[in-house]
C-alpha cells in the first residue's frame, strides 16, 4: 500500500513473496540469535543485530532484484523477437520492391535501386 498500489495487487505479492521471505528469514534468524547470545558480550549485542539486519534487508533486497530480471528477461526477448520479425519483414518487402524494379527495367535505364 505504501508503494502505491492498491489492496488487491498487495495481496498478490505477498503470496508470491511470503515463501521466500519466511525461508530467508528462517535461515539467517535463528543461527543469528544463537550466535549472538553465545558469542557476542552483551555491550555489542545491538551493533551487531543492526549490522544482521541490514544483511537481512540486502538479502531479500537481492531475491527481488533477481525476480525484476527475470521478468525483464522476458519482455526483453519478447521485444527482440518482434523487432526481428518487423527487420525482417521490412527486408523481404525491400527485396521483393528492388525484384519489381529490375523487372520494369530499372537497370536498362540506368537506375539503381
Amino acid at each position: 500500500l505504501l508503494q502505491g498500489k492498491s489492496l488487491e495487487e498487495s495481496f498478490v505479492r505477498l503470496r508470491a513473496m511470503y515463501c521466500d521471505t519466511v525461508t530467508t528469514y528462517l535461515m539467517i534468524w535463528p543461527a543469528a540469535m544463537f550466535g549472538l547470545f553465545w558469542a557476542v558480550p552483551e555491550a555489542r549485542r545491538i551493533v551487531t543485530l543492526a549490522c544482521l539486519a541490514f544483511v537481512e534487508k540486502a538479502v531479500y533486497s537481492l531475491i527481488e532484484l533477481s525476480r525484476q530480471n527475470d521478468r525483464e528477461v522476458v519482455v526483453s526477448v519478447d521485444v527482440r523477437i518482434d523487432e526481428a520479425q518487423n527487420v525482417a519483414g521490412s527486408a523481404v518487402n525491400s527485396v521483393a520492391s528492388e525484384k519489381g524494379t529490375l523487372a520494369i527495367g530499372g537497370l536498362r535505364d540506368g537506375h539503381v535501386p
